[in-house]
This record gives C-alpha cells, sequence and structure tokens, in this order.
C-alpha cells in the first residue's frame, strides 16, 4: 500500500510556502492604503495555520526518501494545491471560482492568457501577486527540477532552491538543513544555486530583462 505521509508532509510545507509568499501582496496593499490586502491575510492565516498543523503531525522521524509513485503523486497534487491556493485571492476581485482558478494556472504555468480586463485600475497587491504566480513561482519549478535530476530529495532539493532564492540560510532536510551545509552537493548543484542566489539577489526580473532584445537595440 502506498505510504501517503510523506506526500502529505512536504505537501503541508508547500502549503507553508504559499502562506509566506501570500504576505508579500498584503504588505504591498497595506503600503498603498489599499482595502483589498483583508483577503490576502485571511487566506495567509488560514493556509498557514493548516499548513502547520498537518506538517507538524506527519512529521517525520527519519530523512524523507520519496519512491518514483510518492514522487508522481506529490508532482501532481502540489500543482493542485498551489493552483487552488493561488486562485483564491483572485475571488476577491468578484469572479467565479472557475474563473479564479483559470487565472492562477495561467500564472503559474505562464501561459500568458488571462481573464481579468482594465488591469491599470486593479489594486496593487493582485497586480504583484500575478507576477509572482508568473516569474516566481516558475523560477523555483525549474530550479528544484535541475536538482533534482542531479539525484537530490525533493526536500532537499526544494528547499535548498528556496533557500537560494529568497537569501535566508539553512534548507530542510539531513542535508542542507540547519544540521547540515551545501558542501556534499555535486558540483553542478552548486552552480545551479549560485544562479539561483543571483537570480533571488537580482529579484529575477533584472536577469530577464537582460534577455530582451528591445533592452539592448535602444
Amino acid at each position: 500500500m502506498l505510504n501517503l505521509r510523506p506526500v502529505v508532509h512536504l505537501m503541508s510545507l508547500l502549503a507553508c510556502f504559499m502562506s509566506a509568499l501570500l504576505c508579500v501582496p498584503t504588505l504591498t496593499d497595506v503600503a498603498f492604503h489599499d482595502a483589498d490586502w483583508h483577503g490576502f491575510i485571511f487566506v495567509a492565516l488560514v493556509t498557514g495555520f493548516m499548513g502547520a498543523a498537518a506538517a507538524i503531525a506527519t512529521w517525520p522521524k527519519t530523512a524523507i526518501r520519496l519512491s518514483l509513485r510518492q514522487a508522481f503523486l506529490l508532482t501532481l497534487l502540489g500543482w493542485i494545491l498551489v493552483s487552488l491556493l493561488a486562485a483564491v485571492p483572485f475571488m476577491g476581485l468578484g469572479v467565479s471560482f472557475a474563473d479564479a482558478v483559470f487565472e492562477s494556472v495561467s500564472g503559474i504555468t505562464t501561459a500568458g492568457s488571462t481573464l481579468l480586463t482594465s488591469l491599470d485600475r486593479m489594486p496593487p497587491g493582485i497586480l504583484l501577486w500575478r507576477a509572482f504566480l508568473a516569474v516566481f513561482v516558475a523560477t523555483i519549478a525549474v530550479f528544484t527540477t535541475c536538482l533534482s535530476f542531479l539525484g537530490l530529495d525533493v526536500l532537499s532539493a526544494y528547499s535548498a532552491t528556496v533557500t537560494a532564492i529568497t537569501n535566508v540560510g539553512p534548507g530542510l532536510g539531513p542535508i542542507v538543513g540547519p544540521a547540515g551545509n551545501f558542501q556534499p552537493l555535486p558540483e553542478a548543484a552548486k552552480w545551479i544555486l549560485s544562479l539561483a542566489m543571483l537570480a533571488g539577489r537580482l529579484e529575477v526580473l533584472a536577469m530577464l530583462v537582460a534577455f530582451d532584445r528591445d533592452f539592448w537595440w535602444f
């Protein structure tokens, strides 16, 4: 029988991460004196509380090693969870849940499609949230996938990516956690994480603009 405990634990940590991300548009709306921050903070608190409770309840006694079946399930459910959580703030605009999910998935998968109109008159927090979904989350997914191909377990690959991009110090797990360091990682992984740290320090967009032809042409 498939052991779902490690999958649930990692998804709980993912929910906590989404809760932390929701604080960014919350602070943005507060700074611009926009009342839309109430919706963001509500979703952040509920998501953070439920994620933390589930993470504690399923806390592993040993290092997590996912089987191939567990990894496939985590990937599937992880994308669904992020899509649903990221969609909730859009419902504050008065759109249906289906429209909110469409907007969320479009941003996370960088499809570029949108159902929203009059973007120039929308709350700044929502505009920032759309940009976050399209750039920040996609960047984390790419770097995590690259590290996974180098043999790192999912928790180490994901937490190493997040800690590198956000510049917060140690990650999670036995390798890059508080009791470990990044020395055991392969050389290729260190190059990837170095790029991730630069991407985080340059706020990602500053790096991407260098690949725009118009940036060099004019």
